[in-house]
């Protein structure tokens, strides 16, 4: 009966994530959607530790994880803009919320592939496409 145990866990966050919209709705948080965001967020980290402990990670079970995160973190996205445009818009609206992390002009961030070659920052190049934009 445990073999099934990481399965459930990717249902339940697959099916929990429609609910976590469904009670930002209204534009307010409450009690409930943190409990339920916390197990869910549980249910990610435990899965596939789970599942590898007792031999059951298949290529499905982990498609079905990628799936079950990616709906529950988009639901997450949804209700954090549905409970707190106006904060998201002044951050720098969903285009990135550039003024979260704003290095200094000129600064360059390590790539982090493992070579010399750095790359500019994201924030800079959505500040260009900000300005280019009307």
């Amino acid at each position: 009966m445990t073999v099934y145990l990481p399965a459930a866990l990717v249902v339940f966050r697959a099916l929990v994530s429609p609910l976590l919209v469904w009670g930002a709705w209204d534009g307010m948080v409450t009690g409930w959607f943190l409990a339920v965001f916390s197990a869910a967020f549980l249910s990610d980290v435990l899965d596939g530790m789970i599942a590898r402990r007792l031999g059951v990670s298949t290529s499905r079970l982990r498609y079905a994880d990628t799936w079950a995160d990616i709906t529950l973190y988009l639901a997450v996205l949804l209700s954090a803009w549905l409970t707190h445009k106006a904060t998201l818009m002044a951050l720098g609206g969903p285009s990135g919320f550039s003024s979260l992390a704003r290095p200094r002009p000129g600064a360059w961030i390590s790539s982090g592939m493992g070579g010399s070659r750095d790359v500019p920052s994201i924030f800079h190049a959505l500040e260009r496409r900000a300005a280019i934009e009307p």
